[in-house]
């Protein structure tokens, strides 16, 4: 039976209001009613007759099922029974009331506000201030149609946090949020943001890291710090990475190699923070070691970061104990035969490989290791013993490269480079005989075709370019119409393109070779409207990278793949032989639309910039056309066996 609804009277609200104060997590609802009623009633201008009706029917549907208390439970208890719009109208202006004891029309509450579902004593959580206070802060620094996403994304967390009663904005209610439906792209973007903005320090889904780094002191501070320090077995963990790092630069270690290591010093960092540990102990670091190869064990990470982890406990103890790096600490220090006249070869192989070949650090290495290979199979220590290689010798070498080589991939990119090292030797009078002629490739295909965008796609491309910023034309034409690699992009600097003479001018920086291409007037429209108009700091020397991140403090930037991608699915371009959306596409591309084009090999391999014509043959694959004519006719098996094929 339906409980009689009566309202309160004026005097006794009055008396009510003055004794109490807003916000209440819990009132009254008959007392609630009648207040609201009695304020909007006061406020006279707008009043309408449909406001009574919504507030009763909340008030006498809460009244009914025996609740005299609003509160959070009650609220949304009672909206997940009733939808009506009635009541639900009702039941956002008694919430609301209950925080700000004014006077409320629906017109006082945003269509956001009023839709998102929510509850109004939700609004009084610190999840609900950390969220709204990204929000805020995230209006500033996106574009609109970006910060529409990001809003959304934070409706679906603070839904899902209500609906839960987190009060709490913790990781766990996050990586809950990411599972369920909803944009997951940009609720990623929200929680490094958050996790950077409020120091949550938070890991990333499957990896035991954290989305934003732990803040390392300086190399200054890391110097003073170790200057001052009186007892060894009590060194701050963050202090010893940053002196690692500099000792491994100083001990000659390549930038790369110095970034593995980071990665693998801030594991253990963030490992140790996890673990509430502040000061490094090897006992620790033999802990960590465990942890790594679980996870390796397990198949959640490749079996290269335990290894690496294990030279970086090495390298951390040596540190600790004398505060730089030994020689010999590496395993695989840089190969030095103890023979003089064995090194001198060597050292001349490497001249011949960078100086007159002009090849890549990383391909004369490569050559360096195929030799110290060719050594170790035949046990040569001397260049004596090195003349008289022969093709017993040669069986020996090629049973340790199948040794070394579990895979047939491997073998197939060191064995050219055999051949060509044994050929070097033989024509420089090193050995007696050619032995590169017994040196023959394994049976491996390649299966990988390159992807590449059809002619007609990119000619949509670079239609829709037009509509795109000054930055985005910039990578899609410098990609597109020069076959620029990313990082030469990402290099590109003011003095290396004359705008005057129309031409670009580069070292390229896989190769270390010069490239000299023409700009065509687009591009030279596109980086200069960049530079004059969306740059957003002013250049203090030529030399610094023309392109810039979008958002503070604007770094220069370390990939561009998020970009094209971005184009590419807004207008709806798919690659051929594939799904890859990155700069290299563009690459692929190029050269795709001048064999398409008939052009000369020559040509093509200046546009690209490779030092030997070899390096067009992945990018042969693309022409099908070309590929079909160099098919064999079948009209003609056992002709000569007097049989026909089935069909004639």
């Amino acid at each position: 039976m339906a409980i009689p609804f009566k309202l309160y009277q004026d005097s006794e609200v009055k008396k009510w209001l003055r004794e109490n104060t807003f916000p209440m997590l819990e009132c009254d609802a008959r007392m609630a009613a009648s207040a609201l009623l009695m304020l909007n009633r006061q406020a006279g201008k707008g009043y309408d007759s449909y406001i009574i009706r919504d507030i009763k029917a909340a008030a006498i549907f809460i009244t009914n099922r025996g609740y005299m208390i609003l509160n959070d439970s009650v609220w949304k208890g009672c909206k997940n029974i009733n939808n009506k719009g009635r009541v639900t109208r009702g039941l956002y202006l008694l919430g609301y009331f209950c925080l700000r004891g004014t006077a409320l029309k629906l017109k006082d509450l945003s269509d956001r506000e009023f839709y998102l579902g929510y509850s109004p004593f939700f609004t009084l959580t610190p999840c609900f201030r950390i969220l709204k206070e990204a929000e805020h802060e995230l209006s500033k620094i996106l574009a609109y149609s970006t910060f529409e996403q990001v809003r959304s994304a934070i409706h679906h967390l603070l839904v899902i946090a209500d609906n839960e009663s987190q009060t709490e904005l913790t990781h766990e209610l996050c990586l809950k949020a990411l599972k369920m439906q909803g944009n997951t792209d940009r609720l990623k973007e929200i929680i490094s943001f958050i996790d950077r903005r409020f120091s949550m320090h938070w890991e990333k889904p499957q990896a035991f890291e954290p989305y934003t780094p732990l803040p390392l002191p300086t190399d200054k501070e890391a110097d003073i710090y170790f200057d001052s320090l009186y007892e060894k077995r009590f060194i701050r963990i963050d202090m010893i990475i940053v002196k690692a790092v500099t000792a491994l630069k100083a001990f000659g270690q390549s930038s790369s190699s110095v970034g593995q290591y980071m990665k693998i010093f801030k594991r253990f960092r963030w490992y140790c923070f996890k673990e509430g540990q502040s000061f490094y102990r090897p006992e620790l670091y033999k802990r960590y070691l465990k942890f790594e190869q679980v996870l390796t064990y397990e198949g959640k990470q490749r079996q290269w970061k335990s290894s690496l982890a294990v030279r970086g406990g090495t390298v951390l103890s040596a540190v600790a104990n004398s505060g730089t790096v030994p020689n010999d600490i590496f395993k695989k220090a840089p190969f030095k035969h103890q023979d003089p006249d064995i090194e001198a070869i060597r050292s001349e192989l490497y001249v011949y490989i960078r100086k007159e070949r002009k090849l890549s650090e990383a391909f004369a290495g490569l050559n360096n290791f195929v030799f110290k290979m060719i050594l170790n199979g035949s046990s040569t220590k001397t260049a004596a013993q090195l003349k008289e290689l022969g093709n017993a010798e040669l069986d020996l070498i090629l049973h340790h490269f199948r040794a070394r080589c579990s895979k047939k991939s491997s073998l197939a990119s060191l064995l050219p480079i055999l051949r060509n090292v044994l050929t070097w030797l033989y024509e420089h009078g090193y050995i007696r005989c050619n032995l590169a002629y017994g040196v023959i490739n394994p049976h491996f295909i390649k299966t990988y075709n390159p992807p590449y965008l059809k002619v007609s796609d990119q000619k949509r491309l670079e239609d829709y370019s037009s509509k795109e910023s000054w930055r985005n034309r910039c990578f899609i034409l410098l990609g597109l119409n020069l076959g620029l690699r990313q990082s030469d992009i990402l290099a590109l600097r003011k003095c290396d393109i004359d705008f005057k003479r129309k031409k670009l001018s580069i070292i390229q920086q896989k190769t270390g070779v010069p490239l000299e291409l023409p700009l065509d007037n687009m591009i030279v429209q596109a980086v200069r409207n960049y530079i004059n108009l969306e740059r957003p700091k002013p250049y203090t020397e030529d030399t610094e990278p023309i392109f810039l991140s979008m958002f503070p403090p604007f770094l220069p930037l370390n990939s561009l793949y998020s970009c094209i991608s971005k184009v590419l699915k807004k207008n709806g371009i798919s690659p051929e032989n594939g799904s890859a959306r990155g700069p290299h596409l563009l690459r692929y591309s190029l050269v795709h639309s001048l064999m398409k084009a008939k052009t000369k090999h020559k040509i093509i391999t200046d546009t690209l910039g490779h030092t030997s014509e070899n390096s067009d043959r992945p990018y042969l694959s693309m022409n099908k056309e070309m590929l079909l004519k160099c098919a064999l006719d079948l009209s003609l098996i056992g002709k000569d066996r007097n049989f026909a094929l089935e069909d004639e």
